[in-house]
């Protein structure tokens, strides 16, 4: 069931490494098991960072003893995770779109098997990025995943795929102010750019 590369966006095209998180895997499951399997990937990521949403007291998930194993993680790093045990059929979601583990999970359960994604090697550029990533302009920020979130809904695509949160987070440190600079973006090519 793994979904081809499209060939067409900038992170298709780029160089990818494969990257064990069968831990990581684990992890996911096992809080998708402890929330009754009746919560999408969006909240399963909120109980793995430790969220202190309020809906999160509200259903006593800190309380899970999976709750903010994964504090440590960029939130799109534990949402990859969960879409890549998607893509490979070890969860699935339901109507609802409710996270259910698959049978096909077991052997990863157990540690029988391995689970890897492919990841980007971050570049020099990136890593600059990141260590000012405390800059953020956030009322910028939040428009930014606004109109990320509407482009989504209207293409019916998760938010991601449009942008990672860390490519928001560095146009609203950065404030690109043409195409050049635009490009200079981590998350951005040619493709997006236009």
């Amino acid at each position: 069931n793994r979904q081809e590369d499209c060939q067409n966006c900038s992170a298709c095209l780029e160089t990818f490494i494969t990257k064990d998180v069968t831990k990581e895997a684990q992890m996911v499951l096992s809080c998708v098991l402890r929330m009754k399997q009746g919560f999408g990937s969006a909240m399963v990521a909120d109980v793995l960072k430790g969220s202190q949403a309020k809906k999160i007291f509200q259903w006593k998930f800190e309380q899970l003893s999976t709750y903010g194993l994964m504090k440590d993680y960029p939130r799109d790093e534990v949402l990859d995770i969960i879409h890549g045990l998607t893509n490979e059929g070890y969860l699935f979601p339901d109507q609802h779109l409710a996270l259910k583990v698959a049978m096909k999970a077991e052997g990863l359960l157990k540690g029988k098997e391995k689970f890897q994604v492919k990841v980007r090697e971050e570049t020099n550029q990136e890593r600059r990025y990141k260590k000012e990533e405390n800059t953020i302009h956030p009322d910028l920020f939040q428009s930014l995943r606004q109109v990320r979130s509407k482009f989504a809904i209207e293409q019916n695509i998760p938010p991601y795929i449009i942008f990672h949160d860390k490519t928001l987070i560095a146009m609203s440190n950065f404030l690109p102010q043409n195409s050049q600079e635009m490009l200079e973006i981590p998350g951005i090519g040619q493709k997006k750019e236009n």
